[in-house]
């Protein structure tokens, strides 16, 4: 179906209360709903307090909110589910989860899982996409010409905030093509040609929670998941450096929780980086579970490839995730 047609068919559907209707004919298809940022006031790219609790209030009131756990237990098992059933997940342990949304999941008494990237957390080392962010945002220049291995150029403007958005995509887009140590470096070649001095580890707007911090939600509702430890992109790595990644990740968690840790999360989450060796890695280190940061009409045909919603502030992107209008969607392509 043409994306403009289906498109009308969304907003005429939202626009005639369609969200109840949806919540109805999606009743018994659970959802996954996957966060990453929060802030304590308005900021973009992240969901304020605010917008998170208003978020969480719907959710206890109109939906049955299971940790993927016991979601994906149900599911396995062929068992019946509570109708309108949602799953929260989180990525990468920032310390704006312990400090804005993990009070807020507590006080209206509702599960998640965030997924851990270990090394992060170890203070390692700062989220590539992040060192990016931070460079583009401080830099005094407003263009500069990146010369790339192949030879080519690549020409960035910085001289709107429209500008840099489209930038930063641009530069997260080629980076996902790179080798590790050749991704590190073309970061570092960044910085330098933008004249940002990047420090060993990432400020407070990009910090990772403390590992106390990690054993307290842990202990408190909140399951802990693994996403590997440097955050890589998998499909990229030999055999040696995947298990590294995923198998050392999971035992890491464990030591320090005291728990088993069965759910998994590829770093990026995009078909292109993981495939069938990273998925047979994932099960032979004995996770039940994976998710990946896309949905499709597969939403659960594979359990070490569940889709899951990518909700942010915005709230009617947000209701159409949980009443089921992006999972209608996905079935009318």
């Amino acid at each position: 179906m043409p994306e403009r047609i289906k498109g009308r068919i969304i907003r005429a559907a939202c626009s005639m209360g369609g969200y109840r209707l949806a919540r109805l004919l999606t009743r018994n298809h659970p959802r996954v709903l996957m966060y990453h940022r929060f802030s304590a006031l308005e900021e973009s790219g992240k969901v304020s307090a605010a917008t998170f609790e208003r978020q969480v209030i719907e959710l206890k009131k109109n939906c049955n909110v299971r940790s993927l756990s016991d979601l994906f237990k149900l599911v396995r098992e062929g068992n019946p589910l509570p109708p309108n059933t949602i799953a929260i997940t989180v990525d990468d342990g920032y310390d704006d989860f312990y400090r804005i949304a993990y009070p807020i999941l507590k006080r209206y008494g509702l599960p998640a899982t965030i997924y851990i990237t270990t090394d992060f957390i170890d203070g390692e080392l700062w989220l590539w996409p992040d060192k990016i962010t931070y460079i583009l945002n401080n830099t005094s220049s407003d263009k500069t010409t990146l010369r790339l291995a192949d030879g080519s150029e690549m020409v960035l403007s910085l001289l709107t905030a429209a500008d840099r958005s489209g930038t930063w995509s641009r530069l997260i887009d080629h980076c996902l093509t790179l080798g590790e140590q050749d991704r590190w470096s073309f970061i570092e070649n960044l910085g330098r040609d933008l004249a940002v001095d990047v420090d060993a580890k990432p400020p407070t707007t990009h910090a990772p929670m403390s590992w106390t911090a990690v054993r307290e939600i842990s202990e408190n509702g909140i399951e802990i998941g693994a996403h590997t430890r440097s955050h890589p992109v998998l499909s990229r790595l030999n055999r040696d450096r995947l298990r590294e990644e995923i198998h050392g990740s999971k035992k890491q968690l464990e030591d320090i929780i005291g728990k088993s840790v069965t759910d998994f999360c590829y770093p990026n989450g995009q078909p292109a980086d993981y495939n069938d060796e990273v998925k047979r890695m994932v099960i032979d280190c004995g996770y039940s579970s994976a998710t990946v940061a896309f949905h499709d009409k597969h939403v659960w045909k594979d359990p070490f490839e569940i889709r899951r919603y990518g909700v942010g502030a915005d709230p009617v992107q947000f209701r159409k995730a949980i009443y089921g209008i992006e999972y209608l969607s996905d079935r009318l392509q």
